[in-house]
């Protein structure tokens, strides 16, 4: 006989049970350990693709509500009391709305020092009402989450 078959013959049954019992919960812990973590790290994936697909299409929609904030702007003063007027600016408002609540926010820059992380520096502009090296906004940044979603286009003042 092996050594093997000897000891199996020579342990108690109970004890070999027990042994057994012992080896089954461990696997058991093992696979449970495992299926958590698996069920964990399926979840974070399945967070983070909800998270990119909310801010592709964030992404888009700042291109539109770039265009209602320009239509504003460029509209002659003489409208600007006009029904028509107040319900595009009413519009954005709510856009703004629905944005801050997702944790969309604009990034301010206006006499801020230029950051490379949060501006995109487009040029340069000479001015004697502000400082130098401060930079002036020529196009809205924003933030999604902590995250920066478009950095703000700006030109450095010099």
């Amino acid at each position: 006989m092996t050594s093997e078959k000897k000891k199996h013959k020579s342990e108690n049954p109970v004890e070999a049970l027990k042994k057994q019992n012992k080896e089954l919960n461990e696997k058991h812990l093992r696979l449970r350990a495992e299926f958590d973590n698996y069920r964990k790290r399926t979840e974070k994936e399945m967070i983070e693709r909800c998270a990119y697909a909310n801010e592709k299409f964030i992404s888009k929609l700042l291109g539109v509500i770039d265009d209602f904030e320009l239509a504003l702007l460029s509209c002659p003063k003489e409208f600007r009391k006009n029904a028509f007027y107040s319900g595009i600016k009413m519009i954005l408002k709510n856009l703004f709305d629905i944005l801050e609540k997702e944790g969309v926010t604009p990034i301010s820059v206006t006499g801020d020092v230029f950051n490379p992380v949060h501006h995109e520096a487009i040029g340069t502009i000479e001015s004697k009402d502000h400082k130098k090296d401060t930079i002036l906004e020529i196009q809205k940044g924003y933030f999604y989450k902590d995250k920066v979603l478009r950095p703000a286009k700006v030109k450095i003042v010099k």
